[in-house]
């Protein structure tokens, strides 16, 4: 079954990014790390989402820095007894 699912992420941003443009390239990681990831209890079927990006917090000897960025998403959860049909390459 479909959910729309309040979530939490943390992505690490290398220094290199940083910018004008640092929200884009920050919801380009989080489109790139978890779309399609799944955390064992749902997978993420989309990101519709970012609506909440922290300030970055610097990360000592790599300049990188951290984000928190919550998000929604479509996700999946089969629940017992549901059939799911799926077709497999050969």
């Amino acid at each position: 079954m479909f959910f729309l699912k309040e979530l939490e992420k943390t992505i690490q941003l290398h220094p290199s990014y940083f910018g004008p443009l640092i929200r884009q390239h920050i919801h380009r990681e989080l489109l790139q790390k978890e779309e399609g990831s799944s955390t064992g209890k749902y997978t993420i079927v989309c990101i519709l989402d970012s609506f909440d990006i922290s300030d970055g917090k610097v990360m000592p000897g790599t300049g990188s820095a951290e984000y928190v960025v919550h998000y929604k998403a479509v996700v999946w959860r089969p629940y017992k007894g549901e059939v799911v049909c799926r077709k497999y390459p050969s």
